[in-house]
């Protein structure tokens, strides 16, 4: 007979897109390298936010200046952007100061 607790699986994606399906997922993580400008500048500032008085909890990229960002990582940060190591070191073990 047929079974009472069937369930049909529907694909995760029905339609064909001109998105990719990086652009359809909700997260991503990129590692970049962000080498400082002659001028010293990175070409982004960003908050840190802290659960207690002395480690980070979260690096959020605040603002981005494109013209002294490579043009490989131009499109690679943006506002809102999480930064989650820095130097392979997990932000949240790292001290607010730093």
């Amino acid at each position: 007979g047929k079974c009472h607790n069937e369930v049909v699986l529907a694909p995760m994606f029905e339609r064909l897109s001109t998105e990719s399906v990086q652009d359809q997922l909700p997260y991503s993580v990129t590692l970049i390298s962000m080498p400082a400008t002659t001028e010293c500048r990175r070409g982004f500032s960003v908050t840190v936010e802290s659960a207690s008085s002395n480690y980070a909890t979260t690096v959020q990229v605040k603002e981005v200046n494109r013209m002294h960002i490579s043009p490989n990582n131009r499109n690679a940060i943006h506002p809102g952007d999480r930064i989650l190591e820095i130097n392979g070191t997990p932000v949240r073990t790292l001290r607010v100061e730093e």
